[in-house]
């Protein structure tokens, strides 16, 4: 629509949630709309109007005046095409020779409303178009888009103050709310759509249409409401938190967690307890909660978020020779760059180098002790991590020693432990230390240290130092074992995890590249259980690295299986489409229609179908209910009659005030009807007069007995007439002649005539044309003279203007 200039910013947005409704599906055309837009569904001219989506016209709550972008809440509108402006918003442009003629669609891709009944559909809304020519239609699918029905039309609001849209007035935001039929229940391919209808007969009245905050809902009476809260949402990698369920839950209550990027990809606890997080980054985390009434599910993007701890290394102690120099970063093990030596010793040695971290042992005392600490700052939550380096000095002789190792795997999986050797060329009384980091099992003084385990995802170094009476000597292996991570494995079940006594069911595992189950399941395969079971799978990813998940299959007996439809009418009209109403009783798993040949769509697996006959005939329609091992079948007849025929004359063109005659002929017995009734002299008859004072299409609709209709249209061209002026005199003596002076013309829609005596005084106005002025101000007659007059007007055909000049009043 029209931009106007915004003094004011809306600075605040509020939603508000209830937990009475169930939302099955919402659109703010803000977060990656899905949208198809323009899909061309009738007759258009080489310039038609185009469907947007953008803050062109903001999205606004219902009670709010239309505007551009403020808020940047983009909408989905109807706005002209590129060579008449493009994108202007909810405003569309009319040339009056057929160039903007426009029949488009807009439409959602598909909503599952699978497990839910009784729907409401919501969004917020302005629209208005020209005249009944230019609209916007509500429909729905429920196959996907390949069939249409019409839910509600025109979609049409107020103006900005609660008037009548005028063309200049801002679109008053307004909220539509309709109950879905009951087509629309428990399908996986419902569609929403709307239809923008344009008639290019050069009248556009702004605003065209927009619509934003879609939502489908459904009571959700006694069903759970899924919540959680967490002892903390930012912590250090590596630490633990705990998980507080914070739901509304009803009887017999289960709880299903998904932690993304934990060590503890699942969990089935009310509520868990020491979730770890091993590596930096922003994590979901979703929980399901089932009980006697339904299921809810709560879901948290990057809900936690987790930050590297510092990293300093592991303390170490260790001796040095008093006639060699050592560089205090070789001796600590996976520590973090960019990090401070400080010397505490009680007594400092006075030969080491903070900046570089060597300590100079020469000369130094045996049997001096001194500690060092290497300290990286961390970075919020996360605390500064500080490693001591402790030395011991001591008076060697011979030749130092050479550390080295090797280890029994250096590619492992998350949970697995290893071993490790040691290959070091050693002289008399030898010592071992290693520093294992990442592994649960920090250090050792062991020679060859076996049962080192990995928990972890990441690549960790590994360190080894010996000393002996020749001295020192430190092996530092970075990099060196790689521990990938178990794959998150989950199992499902189709068609669902209960099943009737003799049906079968499908289990399959994902998450991994291979997966293997007990009790004989081969993945993928459909088998035929006996009894309620537990099954385990177990996945191996493309590192051989395994992850076990379970489901349980119940086994129920079910009620005997007969199926059945019913429809409003056995008998309907070509053309006509038709829900057919399931009544199958029992335990179904799916439904097979055949519509016999004649219906669009000719099959369906829908529970309560719409369906299109164009051909006239008899059809058989067939439901096939399969169930708990059984299959019912139910069949009945649609008869679809023939339309009726009517033929419609004569297109005319007539002066405006004139009269144009309107003609029909149904084939048969029947009644009629012309639309718009208004300005028909009648409006049931087959042929009648009409009187319009714009290009206006007559309708006429024939029902014949059998209550099928056809129409066909009469175009009646009116040659508007720009008339419009004040008389230059006028004689109110009582004669019954020229006594009122009136607004002379044609076609005026709106008007205001105001009048001024010589003193500039106004004296007389109006805003109705049937009223004019009987020459009195106050009850009083004024003498003669001239008086000075402004008339300002719209005509019908959208032309304005202001109109000055004087009228002589004669006695």
């Amino acid at each position: 629509m029209m931009k106007h200039l915004l003094l004011g910013v809306m600075a605040t947005l509020s939603a508000a949630f209830s937990w009475s409704q169930t939302v099955v599906y919402s659109e703010d055309f803000t977060s990656g709309a899905t949208w198809a837009l323009n899909t061309v569904t009738g007759a258009e001219g080489s310039n038609p109007n185009v469907w947007y989506i953008s803050c062109q016209e903001d999205g606004q709550t219902a009670g709010s005046c239309g505007t551009a972008c403020v808020i940047t809440d983009n909408s989905l509108h109807v706005g002209a095409d590129a060579l008449a402006g493009g994108d202007l918003g909810a405003a569309y442009f009319e040339t009056g020779a057929g160039i903007t003629n426009t029949d488009r669609r807009a439409e959602s891709g598909n909503i599952s409303t699978v497990g839910f009944t009784n729907l409401t559909l919501s969004f917020d809304m302005i629209g208005n178009g020209g005249n009944a020519n230019d609209y916007c239609e509500l429909m729905y699918s429920t196959d996907g888009g390949g069939t249409w029905t019409s839910l509600a039309t025109p979609l049409t609001s107020l103006c900005c103050g609660g008037i009548a849209c005028d063309g200049f007035t801002q679109g008053l935001w307004q909220n539509n709310t309709y109950a879905l039929p009951a087509a629309c229940e428990n399908i996986a391919n419902l569609r929403i759509g709307f239809v923008w209808k344009n008639l290019d007969d050069g009248i556009a009245t702004d605003p065209s249409f927009a619509v934003d905050d879609i939502q489908i809902t459904t009571p959700a009476t006694g069903a759970p409401a899924a919540d959680f809260t967490a002892s903390s949402v930012s912590i250090c990698a590596g630490n633990c938190i705990d998980f507080t369920d914070a739901s509304t839950l009803g009887t017999n209550p289960t709880w299903s967690w998904t932690f993304n990027g934990s060590t503890t990809a699942n969990s089935t606890s009310q509520n868990p307890t020491a979730i770890c997080y091993p590596a930096p980054g922003s994590y979901q985390v979703s929980l399901t909660v089932t009980d006697d009434n339904g299921t809810d599910t709560e879901t948290k993007v990057s809900y936690i978020t987790v930050t590297a701890s510092a990293n300093a290394g592991s303390n170490v102690a260790q001796n040095l020779c008093n006639n060699t120099t050592l560089d205090l970063n070789t001796v600590l093990s996976g520590q973090d760059a960019g990090g401070t030596w400080t010397e505490t010793s009680g007594t400092p040695s006075g030969q080491f180098t903070a900046g570089t971290g060597v300590l100079d042992g020469n000369g130094l005392t045996a049997g001096n002790v001194y500690t060092f600490e290497y300290t990286v700052t961390g970075t919020s939550p996360c605390p500064d991590a500080t490693a001591t380096v402790t030395i011991t000095m001591t008076s060697c002789t011979g030749t130092p020693p050479t550390a080295d190792f090797s280890t029994t795997n250096t590619t492992i999986c998350a949970g697995d432990c290893i071993d490790f050797s040691d290959l070091s060329t050693v002289g008399t009384n030898p010592t071992w230390s290693w520093t294992f980091t990442g592994a649960q099992t920090t250090s050792s003084t062991s020679q060859n240290p076996t049962g080192i385990c990995y928990i972890n995802p990441g690549t960790y170094d590994v360190s080894l130092t010996v000393t002996d009476d020749g001295g020192s000597d430190t092996q530092t292996m970075t990099t060196y074992i790689t521990v990938n991570p178990s794959p998150s494995v989950t199992a499902s079940a189709s068609p669902a995890t209960t099943i009737c006594t003799g049906e079968q069911v499908t289990l399959t595992g994902s998450g991994a590249q291979t997966y293997t189950w007990d009790n004989g399941v081969t993945d993928g395969t459909a088998f035929t259980p006996t009894a309620t079971t537990t099954y385990t799978v177990t996945g191996t990813d493309a590192n051989g690295c395994t992850r076990d998940a379970v489901i349980t299959i119940t086994v129920e007996a079910c009620d005997t299986l007969t199926a059945g439809w019913s429809v409003s009418s056995n008998t309907i009209c070509s053309g006509d489409c038709i829900t057919f109403t399931n009544e199958t009783t029992g335990t179904v798993s799916y439904y097979e229609w055949d519509f016999g040949g004649g219906g669009i769509p000719n099959t369906s697996n829908s529970s309560n179908p719409t369906v299109c006959f164009p051909g006239v005939g008899n059809y058989t329609v067939e439901l096939t209910a399969i169930g708990g091992g059984d299959t019912s079948v139910f069949t009945d007849v649609i008869t679809v009659l023939g339309s009726p025929s009517i033929t419609a004359q004569l297109d005319t063109v007539i002066d405006l005030g004139g009269t144009a005659g309107l003609y029909s002929y149904g084939f048969g017995q029947g009644t009629y009807h012309w639309e718009p009734s208004d300005v028909v002299l009648c409006d049931t008859c087959s042929s009648t007069e009409a009187n319009p004072i714009l290009d206006t299409d007559f309708i006429v609709t024939f029902t014949d007995t059998n209550g099928c209709s056809v129409t066909d249209t009469v175009l009646v061209l009116v040659n508007f007439i720009e008339a419009i002026n004040v008389p230059s005199a006028f004689s109110p003596n009582g004669d019954g002649t020229n006594d009122v002076l009136y607004v002379k013309g044609y076609g005026i829609e709106r008007m205001t005539l105001t009048i001024y005596n010589r003193y500039g005084q106004k004296i007389f106005e109006c805003d109705n044309q049937g009223i004019g002025w009987d020459g009195t101000f106050l009850g009083r007659e004024e003498n003669s003279g001239v008086f000075a007059w402004v008339l300002e007007y719209k005509l019908f055909n959208g032309t304005t203007g202001v109109l000055k000049g004087n009228t002589t009043l004669i006695r």
